[in-house]
Order: C-alpha cells, then structure tokens, then sequence
C-alpha cells in the first residue's frame, strides 16, 4: 500500500524474488498524497493533471494497482482513478479528508481502507449515542467498492502485549522506539479511560463489519502492520479473529482471505484457489480452519514457488530474523567511528558531526568540512 519506489521495485523484481523466501509482492509502489504527505515516501498530487502524470509514470514502472492517502486532495484522486482505469489498474485507499464515503465512491475509488468514513462524526466511535451505519452500508454496496476494515489496527491498541521485548526483538530499533513510545502514552492519557474509549470504539466496528458482510459487501482482510503492535503475518491472524468476533463463520472469512481477496485484486484467474492451472501456492494446517480459524497459526508445511517448507525450518528462519535484529539493536547503540572528509587545500573554517536521531534512536551521523580555497577564496563544503 506504498514504500520507498527504488526498494519496493528492487524487492518485486523477478530476478530477486526467485531466491527470496517471502512470499509474492502485490505492489502500488508510491502512494499518492496530499501536501503536506503523510508519510515522506508519498508522490505528492496537488491536482488532476499532476495525479495523471505520476499514475502514467508508476503504470510504466509496472506496479500492480495504484494507492492513495488521506491528504490527497479530491480532483487529483479522480485524476488518478480515471487514469488508473484507463490502465486497467485499481485503486485502494482510505476516504481523503474532506470527502464523504459516497464522494470517495464516485470519484472511483475501488478499495476504501478502514471504517471512519461510515461516521459524519469522527470521534462517532466513543460517542455516548450508538451510530447507525445503515446509510454507509447501503452506500458501499450500491458503489461495488470493496472495503479493508483493518480492525487490528485498534485492537492491538486496546490491549497490553504479553510480552513487549520479545515482540520487539523481531523489529529493527526504529520500530521498537516508536512502539515503545505508543504504549508509554497510552498511561499519559489515563489508561482506564483510554481502555474504556478503545474497547467501545472496537466493539462499534465489529458491528459494523458484521452489518456489511450480512449486506453482501465485498469485504478484504489486511492486519494494517506496522502500526504499532501490529505484527506483519500474525496481525492479519488477529484481523481473521476479529472478523470471527464479528459474527463471520469461518468458512467465509477463509474465503474472503483466499479466493475474494484475489478477486478484489484483479487475480482471480490465477491465485486464491486449488485448482487446475492456478499458482500451486499451498499452506497446510494443524486443524480445519472452517472450525477454528486460529488453526491458520499452525502451518505444518508452507508450498511456495513449487518449494515445501516443513514448520521447523520457518521456525528457525524466524528466529534468525530476530537474531539479527538483535545484531541490529546493538549496532545502532553502538558509537560511530566515521573518517573524516578529504580537504582540499586552504583555510578550514568549520568541522564537526552532525548525527540525526528520532525517539532515542540514531537515524544517521555525518562529519563535514566547510574550507575556504586559496585562490579565488571560493568555499569548498
């Protein structure tokens, strides 16, 4: 749903993913965004014509689907669908700010991430009157749009992890700075009244997901990782948990997982199901997720790519992740030694390192020199 385009087209390529381990990247590339962006890595789109020319330029970068952020502003989000469904590209993001369900539907939208724009009234979730979503409801299903509520995203907030460090240590440092800082403000903000808040907000949600699968929405899961506690792979298990909660049989949650997620992304014809001529991606279980769906946290075998991986290889490949990530921990504590710059010939009239850091943690350090060059007494940096 967006990345740094140089990396994610790196991580997709053919030639990369061959001998990688993970499984198959489905990707918009740049997200699409407002001014100011949301996140840094965003393409900013201030109209129409703007929007169309970054979808042309990602279309040419063979990306999968186009997605938008919550800035963009709405001209350029109907800039960016038409030009995406001329490609025959589909477009997912959450409502923008400033538009309702029912605009962000007309302007073409395919996919609408989470669940604020069912509510007028953002802070609707705590509210002490119960919300009625039978016009958001009606709306999504008349639009065909597809919607990801990611659940997750207040669930893993509304509760306290079992064991934060062990969590953590899977994580680079930068991740475990913000997480911590998360849930240290969750006390700044009075913790019973902020448990209170959430549980009511995720309790109204649930209701929500329950009424659009019982109108025959189309409904996609997506965990919402990394948000804080939201871990890559376990946290779309708790979204299926969540959806569970909502009153969804199993059985259909595991297809909305397998075949109806391959149809919300336009892969239908080849993935999401067992049969003939489909991609031969298989995982097999300890249990029957049509009971119990948290059987799906128990793979006994993984077949990717025509390779099958028996459960005590992924085990050992998990905890070598964390080991290097402890590896990683360490090092980003650890000082610097960083040479400094050639000068050139002349007059040095500054040095010194410059390091950079977000939440405690080191981002980036630098040495530099500002010399003043004997000649024309030109500044050399």
């Amino acid at each position: 749903m967006g990345n740094d385009l140089g990396r994610i087209l790196f991580s997709k390529a053919r030639s990369y993913r061959a001998g990688a381990r993970g499984p198959k990247l489905f990707i918009s590339g740049a997200v699409l965004d407002g001014a100011p962006p949301i996140t840094t890595k965003a393409a900013i789109v201030r109209s129409a014509e703007e929007s169309q020319a970054k979808v042309q330029r990602l279309v040419d970068l063979d990306v999968d689907f186009i997605a938008t952020h919550g800035r963009v502003p709405g001209p350029a989000l109907i800039g960016a669908t038409q030009a995406a469904h001329n490609s025959g590209k589909k477009v997912w993001g959450p409502v923008p700010l400033g538009l309702s369900l029912e605009q962000a539907t007309q302007s073409g939208l395919d996919g609408i991430v989470g669940l604020d724009a069912f509510l007028a009234d953002p802070y609707g979730w705590i509210s002490p009157e119960e919300p009625e979503f039978g016009a958001g409801v009606q709306i999504a299903l008349e639009s065909g749009a597809a919607i990801m509520p990611v659940l997750n995203s207040v669930a893993a907030r509304v509760k306290i992890p079992e064991s934060p460090e062990m969590t953590l240590s899977y994580f680079s440092p930068h991740y475990g700075a913000q997480w911590t800082a998360e849930l240290e403000s969750r006390a700044k903000l009075g913790a019973q009244e902020y448990y209170r808040k959430g549980g009511l907000a995720l309790s109204r949600q649930e209701r929500l997901v329950g009424e659009l699968f019982g109108a025959g929405v189309h409904l996609v899961p997506g965990s919402g990782a990394p948000n804080p506690w939201v871990l890559p792979g376990d946290g779309l298990h708790d979204e299926f948990e969540s959806w569970v909660r909502a009153g969804i049989p199993p059985i259909e949650v595991l297809r909305m997982a397998t075949s109806g997620a391959a149809k919300a992304l336009g892969l239908a014809e080849s993935v999401g199901q067992l049969r003939p001529n489909f991609n031969g991606d298989v995982l097999v279980v300890d249990g029957d997720p049509r009971e119990s769906i948290s059987s799906l946290r128990r793979p006994v075998w993984v077949v990717l790519r025509g390779e099958a991986h028996q459960r005590a290889v992924l085990s050992e490949r998990v905890e070598g992740l964390r080991e290097r990530q402890i590896a990683n921990k360490l090092a980003a504590e650890s000082p610097l030694e960083i040479e400094p710059p050639t000068a050139p010939e002349g007059k040095v009239l500054l040095s010194g390192l410059v390091e950079s850091s977000s939440l405690g943690q080191r981002i980036s350090s630098e040495r530099y020199l500002v010399v003043e060059l004997p000649e024309d007494g030109g500044i050399a940096y």
